[in-house]
């Protein structure tokens, strides 16, 4: 199975989140039970791991899984350009799911100390 494209585009300094759900080639729900889902962003392929992102199975036998990063997260990302990309793992295989690039929005409105 090739995995699919999938680019992110991320506001520096706020909360992100992208809801998926996955689907068997007959549009049924692919059951996630088993499964352990891992996401991550780098520089590129094989470079040193730059952020995990937090991957939660919101509805394993309903095939769906929420991706999230913080506010505090998504302040460490520059203006650069990454890769990400999310497997899910049961064991016995690891199959990638979707991968792209990481398009970050830098932020204008910085805190301000009173």
């Amino acid at each position: 199975m090739v995995a699919g494209r999938y680019d992110l585009e991320i506001d520096q300094r706020a909360n992100y989140e992208l809801v998926l759900t996955l689907k068997n080639a007959d549009e049924t729900a692919f059951d996630l039970t088993s499964y352990v889902p891992r996401a991550q962003i780098r520089k590129t392929y094989g470079s040193p791991l730059i952020m995990q992102i937090t991957a939660t199975l919101t509805d394993a036998e309903g095939g769906v899984i929420t991706l999230t990063l913080t506010e505090a997260q998504t302040a460490e990302l520059g203006e650069d350009e990454y890769q990400w990309d999310l497997v899910i793992d049961d064991t016995s295989e690891v199959i990638r799911i979707l991968d792209g690039l990481v398009k970050v929005n830098l932020a204008i409105t910085e805190d301000v100390a009173e």
